[in-house]
């Protein structure tokens, strides 16, 4: 079998075809590769707000250290002071005096109950004022010593009244004011000018002592009894106020018993005649009087007592106690 010969000539491959335009594909073929669709442009996003930065936590403050109470000191443990019996029993002894207590005991043994200015004393623990009363006229004759025995100093240029002249100018002075308050009944101002009259007097008796001419003597003799007199009237009005009082309290005050007790007593009688006319009781017979008088107010109901010792009538009863006791 005889073999063909190769064509060594070269083998070229065949052209393309024209362009077919338009046409579309033969079928069966593939189709060429659309063209990519474009892409939207995207939109603009909306621009987010910076994210917050966080917030640094604040550092621990170191706090300053608490101030460190001190703690309470022990109270020193009370030194035990050896028992003393005699001085437990000294510390509760009584304020009142000695004869105080033993007068208080006596009258409770015998079933008396006292005076008013008994249990008055007792009461308050000192008796009436006496050492105030003692006191008061020391003071008063201390002072009008003095004033007599102040000593006269003479100038040689011009004269000096002479003491007496000086007095009588002041009892002139002071005459219109004590009749002004008497007639006003203003007892206040009588309270203050009494006293002040009543050394004056003293003190121009005692100057007239000396020898002095007769006509001035008549006249100055007139003055002193006209203040003697008004003295007088002044004691006489407090006296009656005083047993105004004391009649209220033993009618309205004193238990029955004891009423009856003081109409059979002596001393009643001697209350009737003070009752008809105070003014004409004479000194002696006044300290008597205020005497049963104090006796009998005695043996008023505490509550009694201590309603009249804190009103006003009480200065009057110690007055009283003053002059005549």
């Amino acid at each position: 079998m005889r073999r063909r010969k190769k064509n060594k000539t070269p083998q070229t491959p065949p052209s393309p075809l024209p362009p077919l335009g338009d046409l579309p594909p033969l079928p069966g073929a593939a189709l060429p590769p659309l063209p990519a669709a474009p892409i939207p442009e995207p939109s603009p996003q909306p621009q987010l707000p910076p994210a917050p930065m966080p917030t640094p936590s604040p550092l621990p403050v170191e706090q300053p250290p608490a101030p460190q109470v001190p703690a309470p000191t022990p109270a020193p443990a009370p030194v035990e002071e050896p028992s003393n019996e005699y001085g437990d029993l000294w510390a509760k002894r009584s304020a009142k005096p000695l004869p105080q207590i033993y007068g208080a005991i006596d009258r409770l043994g015998s079933g008396e109950s006292g005076s008013l200015l008994d249990r008055y004393s007792d009461r308050f623990g000192h008796e009436l004022d006496r050492d105030i009363i003692v006191l008061r006229k020391k003071e008063r004759d201390d002072a009008l010593n003095e004033v007599r025995n102040a000593p006269v100093v003479e100038l040689l240029d011009e004269e000096e009244p002479d003491r007496l002249t000086v007095v009588e100018n002041l009892l002139r002075e002071l005459k219109p004011q004590y009749k002004s308050a008497k007639a006003n009944g203003d007892k206040d101002a009588l309270r203050a000018l009494v006293p002040q009259l009543e050394e004056l007097m003293a003190e121009r008796r005692s100057l007239m002592s000396k020898p002095i001419e007769a006509d001035t003597a008549s006249e100055d003799e007139d003055e002193t009894d006209e203040m003697e007199d008004a003295s007088i009237d002044e004691a006489d009005e407090l006296f009656s106020q005083f047993f105004s009082i004391v009649n209220d309290l033993l009618g309205d005050e004193l238990p029955e018993d004891a009423i009856q007790a003081f109409l059979a007593s002596d001393g009643f009688e001697l209350f009737k005649e003070v009752g008809a006319d105070p003014t004409a009781i004479s000194d002696e017979q006044r300290g008597e009087f205020f005497n049963i008088i104090d006796e009998q107010l005695g043996n008023m109901p505490d509550s009694s007592i201590t309603a009249f010792v804190e009103s006003g009538d009480f200065a009057i009863y110690k007055q009283i106690s003053e002059m005549y006791t």
